[in-house]
């Protein structure tokens, strides 16, 4: 699994990266609005049965990651409010004319919170 930056190899891997925010809802307490992250998982695969089987497993375990689940990533931990998907699993097809690799990518927006 990588961050932003896919490197050529191993063929099948997966790679997290930003994408837009929704500014989405207003919360009764205060009226601040909530903005939850963009996040989309890019699964690269050496065969699309290996990619496409990949990415629905990543989309089944954002639709069942439970409210205000605690994470930690190295030294930092996390409260993931929720994750919910924009839409089903994508097929981007393959990499490039030249390639037999695999693309598909999951779109989720996650509210998040850094706790330590």
């Amino acid at each position: 699994m990588f961050y932003d930056d896919e490197p050529s190899s191993p063929d099948n891997c997966l790679t997290v990266a930003g994408t837009s925010n929704l500014l989405q809802i207003r919360t009764q307490f205060d009226g601040e609005w909530e903005e939850p992250a963009g996040v989309q998982v890019r699964v690269r695969g050496k065969t699309s049965d290996i990619a496409g089987v990949k990415a629905q497993e990543v989309a089944w375990k954002m639709d069942k990651t439970p409210p205000r689940t605690v994470v930690t990533i190295e030294s930092h931990t996390y409260l993931i409010h929720t994750i919910n998907r924009t839409g089903g699993v994508i097929n981007v097809g393959k990499e490039s004319a030249n390639s037999d690799r695999w693309l598909y990518s999951v779109n989720a927006l996650i509210s998040i919170d850094q706790l330590t």
